[in-house]
């Protein structure tokens, strides 16, 4: 099985023996390949071949952009190499979290820029290869329905916020209101969640690491650009520049 991560999704992390954990290299293309061995059972009574499940084993290859450095990138993978230490790694794609102990077989480098290096590198696994799910953060601002940053963004509030479908959820005098009325949203049902802001107008989103979907803005509208239906014909409730609520036509 051959696994293509995303270089924008790949966070590769090695604790050398007796070390701390490193960070040691960008990477732009990336395979984690899981390898199921068999063994041929097949009896002498058929020409069909039947097998059973035998080892499992799993190697890792990526091409990665580092800095000449004392730790953290190219330096260390190659030292690695040479001492033959097993590494304790981690790698992160998406929201699956792949961890286990690997032996670096192959350090190639391709070409050198100044204070950069391109290289690649081979791994073979050493014992059981663990996966584990995580929530997926990432950043997210506020924008009109179309995606565009919110005028008056960093301080554009009081804002109209609306969900996806254009709903209107509720009017929002700040970034914590936001945060509050966004993640109580019925229809949300806990699918979406803002977990941090920087006070204005970005935020903090933490979707489930299986999500489907990948929100890249929180839909808003100035607060004086929206107005609400009431009872009486034409007239509606909205909100004038200076932010008050006002109640005409």
């Amino acid at each position: 099985m051959g696994q293509k991560i995303k270089g924008k999704d790949m966070v590769f992390r090695a604790t050398p023996p007796g070390g701390t954990e490193e960070v040691f290299c960008s990477c732009t293309n990336n395979v984690l390949d899981i390898v199921r061995d068999t063994v041929e059972t097949t009896p002498p009574t058929t020409n069909w071949k039947d097998f059973e499940p035998a080892a499992i084993s799993f190697t890792v290859t990526g091409d990665a952009i580092g800095a000449f450095d004392s730790k953290g990138n190219m330096y260390s993978l190659g030292g690695w190499l040479v001492n033959g230490l097993k590494v304790d790694f981690r790698l992160a794609a998406g929201g699956l979290m792949y961890s286990g102990k690997i032996l670096i077989t192959n350090v190639n480098i391709t070409a050198a820029h100044k204070d950069l290096v391109k290289y690649t590198f081979t791994a073979i696994g050493c014992g059981q290869l663990a996966t584990n799910t995580a929530s997926q953060s990432y950043s997210v601002y506020l924008a009109n329905p179309v995606g565009k940053r919110l005028a008056g963004c960093p301080n554009p509030y009081p804002v109209g916020l609306l969900w996806y479908d254009n709903t209107f959820i509720g009017l929002a005098n700040d970034a914590e209101d936001v945060i509050e009325q966004f993640n109580a949203y019925i229809e949300n049902n806990g699918q979406y969640i803002l977990t941090g802001t920087s006070g204005g107008c970005d935020f903090t989103m933490q979707i489930p690491w299986d999500s489907d979907d990948r929100p890249q803005f929180i839909p808003a509208v100035p607060g004086n650009a929206f107005g609400i239906g009431t009872a009486v014909p034409g007239q509606v409730i909205g909100i004038d520049n200076s932010g008050n609520v006002i109640i005409g036509p």
